[in-house]
């Protein structure tokens, strides 16, 4: 495991590292922000450097003491790391009752006791619920770190226990800068602009076949939309694909398409290569039915975020019916 702390996470460590100092550092975390900000690297840096043994360490982990090659090896005893089970795609209440049972017992190293819970908002009812005696009644030395994006809110119980620390994405020039560093693909501007503006994603989309595979989803979605798709087809598709992505990018399609009608400048336009196409487009819809193509699409994502167990080809082709329903009336009138 390598931990670092990411050029715009200063001002969140600072407040920490405060906190820290003056030994007033919380029982519980809630670490928020969207996607590709780096709160998993985030909550190992925070975390390596509280289990560090070393009684000099400034701001930094040392590398070197028994605790941290510990957990550099994902060995450490006393770091818990709770994520959702692969089949369910959720954290299940028998996870978290076995954490609190492992909290209680003495630190084999003598220090603080960390459980890392990602993604909190993947905790069903149940899991929730028993963790919020801990939360409400933690021992002492403990420390919770909750790591969730902002696609589902958490229980207001959870979220008044915790210390919140909010992420947001760094300044254009920043992202670039960081981006450059660790990449030299020709289109980094598009990258940031996909990525909503999150560093770690559009380098995660400078590193895989998505951008060819954006490009094939805008093709796909304009033929539907035109009456030309094969509905089944696409959605069986855009559900075997990165369908969180997916739906994040048509969403993106439809919001630029209100940008274009309001004549907005392009360097606004999040979708900058398909300004042509996505003109055409939206010159032949008005606001009323490009807001109600933002809403189905926005009501599809809660669906997926809040059901994980929910067929989601057949969800993707109620909204590529609905989407092409609301275009088809627009062209009655």
């Amino acid at each position: 495991m390598q931990t670092q702390l990411l050029p715009w996470q200063q001002s969140q460590w600072q407040q920490l590292l405060l906190q820290w100092q003056q030994q007033r550092l919380p029982h519980a975390l809630l670490l928020q922000g969207q996607m590709g900000l780096g709160k998993q690297n985030f909550a190992n840096y925070l975390s390596q450097f509280i289990l560090c043994q070393d009684p000099n360490k400034i701001d930094k982990a040392c590398d070197q003491c028994h605790a941290c090659r510990l957990f550099l090896a994902y060995n450490h005893p006393d770091f818990f790391r709770i994520t959702p089970t692969k089949k369910q795609e959720l954290i299940k209440v028998e996870q978290i009752r076995q954490l609190i049972q492992d909290l209680t017992l003495t630190s084999p190293l003598g220090g603080y006791t960390i459980a890392y819970i990602h993604p909190a908002q993947s905790m069903n009812t149940a899991a929730f619920n028993s963790l919020l005696k801990t939360l409400e009644e933690p021992t002492p030395k403990t420390l919770l770190i909750l790591v969730s994006d902002t696609s589902k809110p958490l229980p207001a119980t959870i979220v008044s226990r915790c210390q919140p620390l909010l992420f947001a994405p760094p300044s254009q020039s920043l992202g670039l800068q960081w981006l450059r560093q660790q990449s030299r693909h020709p289109q980094d501007v598009l990258l940031l602009k996909l990525a909503a503006g999150s560093p770690l994603l559009a380098l995660e989309l400078s590193e895989t076949e998505q951008l060819n595979l954006r490009t094939q989803l805008f093709a796909d979605c304009l033929a539907v939309m035109q009456g030309q798709g094969n509905i089944v087809k696409v959605a069986e598709v855009w559900a075997e694909t990165y369908l969180k992505l997916s739906l994040f990018w048509l969403l993106s399609w439809f919001r630029d398409m209100v940008a274009l009608k309001l004549q907005v400048a392009e360097g606004q336009v999040i979708n900058c290569d398909q300004i042509q196409s996505l003109q055409s487009f939206a010159s032949q819809l008005n606001f009323i039915q490009l807001y109600q193509c933002i809403d189905q699409i926005m009501q599809t994502q809660q669906l997926f975020t809040t059901h994980t167990t929910i067929n989601k080809t057949m969800i993707l082709e109620q909204l590529f019916i609905g989407l092409q329903q609301t275009i088809v009336e627009v062209e009655v009138e």
